[in-house]
């Protein structure tokens, strides 16, 4: 299902996202560490290999997306939110921030999103710069990239996603 939104729609919350004041005194105290690269690199992998080695210290940030549920979703992110809602959300200026990706889903964060004082973010590249003006106490990038063979066989399998098409144009996006 594609959700773009329609031109006027931007217009209306702005290609330049900005949350509310009281979202961004939330981001203050926040180190939000950008763990950055194309679809099926890992990103998701490190970061839970990292947040589990110093909970307490390490979280990763819970992403709120419109897409469905896949098998490989950790818990902390929250799928199948209405179109309407997400829309409503960005309007409102409630989100930390959102980004629609080429498949046509909205993925975004909230306050809650961020659960420790460093919160790890699997990013694509895309929508990695909306980041730098939000009000984070410090932000740390790092990209990943895995040996060709080995990316092109993560690849393959999620072939079967239906949205695979998007996720393609993103690591091209991502590459590029």
């Amino acid at each position: 299902m594609l959700i773009r939104m329609e031109k006027t729609e931007h217009q209306a919350v702005g290609e330049m996202y900005r949350p509310s004041k009281e979202v961004r005194n939330a981001l203050a105290r926040i180190t939000l560490v950008q763990i950055i690269g194309p679809t099926a690199v890992g990103k998701s992998t490190l970061i839970n290999e990292i947040a589990a080695r110093e909970p307490e210290r390490f979280s990763e940030v819970c992403t709120i997306t419109t897409r469905g549920r896949r098998k490989s979703d950790s818990h902390n992110v929250t799928t199948d939110v209405s179109p309407e809602d997400m829309k409503d959300r960005i309007k409102n200026r409630e989100l930390v921030q959102y980004f629609e990706h080429p498949s046509g889903d909205i993925y975004a964060t909230d306050t809650s999103s961020y659960e420790t004082e460093v919160c790890l973010l699997p990013t694509m590249a895309d929508s990695a710069n909306d980041f730098l003006k939000l009000g984070f106490k410090k932000i740390i990038r790092f990209g990943v990239m895995v040996e060709g063979e080995h990316w092109r066989e993560r690849l393959l399998e999620r072939e079967d996603d239906e949205k695979f098409s998007g996720r393609l144009v993103e690591a091209l996006n991502s590459l590029e």
